[in-house]
């Protein structure tokens, strides 16, 4: 691995050592830009950044902290040959986290959060739609390339440390940053003896710093097959798609992606399709897509038999129906057992075991000690066709039914189950995998702000935006207590996009809804209105519904419309005879809608 390894960082350096010259663009003519010429032609080569249409590459313009992103994205490799399929992944489980902000370059902030470089908690500082426009600050540029060129190393560095003449403007929380990419030679100061934290980057200073970063990265890249993990050793075991297998060390601390959300590694399932990318000989992010599997199933174990000479089967007895279920097993299933492969003759009666299946074969088998405690959080209740609950526990999405005799806490009281809500912390007790007990607890809040998103559907949810602009989204319980300032009880139906409403809050469940002020109120030109009505026709070339009784049209061209289970559906998808629901304006002896609601 390590022979073939250097040898890939030797074609990288090759190819980052002969780009093409390029054109001079007109504006760059100037002797004062030689400074970063060589750099300018060198990332327009790679594609990292591009001129203006105009075919100017205006040096001096201050680049915005949106455009950074979109840089930042392409040096991470947003655009690399290969990683089209996990950047798409990225985009799809972080899209309803970025879905409100207004940028055309969701994608590459979910790229960036994704590896790391952005968190859930701090993209908003450069991505909300407030400031998403407004100029890079130095310090800023700092801390995300140290980021990017480090590999999320935790730095360490103190003002104290640093040289500049400044150092007054320089906080603590900017000084490890700002230490590791002048130490780097990434990013030097002023000239005079400063660093000018505070001052913005120019597209010129942006492109010599990403230059500088290319070699700190280097990054080569190993497609195949994951076929298993050794936590004893941190050892992952690879097949590339050529057939060579490969053994690779990886730190404990890599980044882990599967299916684009994190993850550890001991929970990447065999077989998974992986890219391994590599910096500078050290493993920097695993990215895995889960296989394809037909099927999978859960039980107890009780034994292996023979269908035939040819063919093995095993039979399990499913946990919650009793029911005795025997599939065949293909010739070269894989077992595990307590993150250790053996055989399928090692299993012991009652063991729990999940097994994979595939063209109606079983191709792998996990197995475990039938009892298991998991801790995680809350992310989904489903009620029907039967009580389910998912929650995240490290870094994964997990579902799970529950036993007819489950015993339930909630903040150390007995409870039941319709308590249990989304954004609970819990510790659950599976038995051969349905949850026998589990143990919740939750913390109260509330919040104010305007209601800027709206979902009715069987598992109904709420985005409000407070003073500061930051927006929230939140679960709501089956029977929500909706009043007004007075007291006056309302319904769901009577929210409005743009209503000022106070939630209280439990866990991550809004349980009461108080309505400060309705937005616009009455039913008077500009004024905000609720429609319910049966669908007459739907004119999709003009973007509009006409409903049954109603001379007024709903256009909808600027609203987010979906059924009655949330899903984002077409226009097209509504047909005469379907109930509606839509919020809008009225405006002009018509209404325009930001949410349509449909119900079949």
């Amino acid at each position: 691995m390590k022979r073939k390894l250097i040898a890939f960082l030797v074609l990288a350096v090759l190819v980052l050592s002969t780009f093409p010259v390029l054109a001079s663009f007109p504006d760059m003519e100037s002797s004062s830009w030689d400074w970063s010429r060589s750099a300018i032609d060198k990332m327009t080569s790679l594609g990292i950044i591009k001129g203006y249409s105009d075919g100017t590459f205006r040096p001096g313009n201050s680049i915005t902290k949106g455009e950074a992103m979109v840089l930042l994205s392409r040096a991470a490799g947003y655009t690399t040959d290969g990683n089209k399929k996990y950047v798409e992944q990225s985009t799809a489980y972080y899209s309803k986290l970025v879905s409100s902000l207004s940028t055309p370059y969701r994608g590459e902030i979910s790229y960036l959060i994704y590896r790391g470089i952005l968190t859930e908690s701090d993209y908003l500082t450069y991505a909300a739609d407030n400031v998403v426009n407004a100029p890079l600050k130095r310090y800023e540029a700092a801390e995300l390339l140290a980021k990017l060129a480090s590999n999320n190393a935790k730095l360490s560095g103190s003002v104290t440390q640093l040289t500049f003449s400044d150092i007054a403007s320089i906080t603590t929380a900017m000084a490890p940053y700002i230490k590791y990419v002048v130490d780097s030679g990434i990013m030097l100061g002023m000239g005079n003896g400063t660093f000018s934290p505070n001052e913005t980057v120019t597209r010129a200073q942006i492109t010599v710093m990403l230059s500088r970063i290319i070699p700190f990265l280097s990054y080569s890249y190993y497609d195949g097959t994951i076929k298993s993990y050794d936590s004893t050793t941190g050892t992952l075991n690879f097949v590339l798609t050529d057939g060579t297998a490969e053994a690779i060390e990886v730190p404990e601390d890599v980044i882990v992606r599967i299916d684009g959300a994190p993850a550890s590694i001991d929970t990447i399932l065999a077989d998974s399709t992986a890219r391994i990318t590599v910096s500078n000989e050290n493993v920097v992010i695993i990215e895995t897509i889960s296989p394809d599997y037909d099927t999978v199933v859960n039980g107890k174990y009780r034994k292996i038999e023979a269908i035939d000479k040819n063919t093995n089967a095993i039979s399990i007895t499913d946990p919650t129906t009793g029911d005795v279920l025997t599939y065949a097993l293909d010739k070269s299933v894989t077992v595990q057992k307590n993150d250790s492969k053996i055989t399928v003759t090692d299993l012991t009666k009652d063991d729990y075991v999940v097994l994979s299946i595939k063209s109606g074969v079983v191709i792998s088998i996990v197995a475990d000690s039938k009892t298991q405690t998991t801790e995680g959080k809350v992310t989904a209740i489903s009620f029907t066709p039967t009580f389910k609950m998912t929650i995240l526990t490290s870094g994964q999405s997990v579902s799970y039914e529950f036993s007819e005799n489950v015993t339930v806490t909630r903040n150390k009281k007995s409870s039941t189950l319709e308590n249990i809500l989304v954004g609970d912390n819990v510790s659950i007790t599976t038995t051969y995998g349905v949850i026998s007990a589990i143990d919740a607890t939750s913390k109260t809040s509330s919040i104010e702000g305007s209601i800027t998103s709206l979902t009715i559907s069987n598992t109904p949810s709420i985005t409000v935006t407070d003073k500061s602009n930051k927006s929230y989204t939140y679960a709501i319980v089956k029977t929500p207590s909706i009043t007004t300032q007075s007291g006056v009880e309302k319904d769901f139906y009577d929210l409005r996009v743009g209503d000022k409403v106070s939630l209280d809050i439990d866990a991550s469940t809004v349980t009461s809804i108080k309505i400060v002020s309705s937005f616009a109120g009455g039913n008077g030109e500009g004024s905000s209105v609720n429609i319910n009505g049966i669908v007459e026709y739907v004119n999709t070339t003009y973007g509009y519904i006409k409903l049954v009784d109603s001379s007024e049209l709903i256009f909808v061209s600027k609203a987010t419309i979906s059924d009655s289970t949330g899903k984002t559906i077409a226009l097209k998808s509504i047909s005469a005879g379907d109930s509606i629901t839509a919020f809008g304006v009225a405006s002009n002896g018509s209404y325009t809608a930001t949410m349509v609601v449909a119900h079949k």
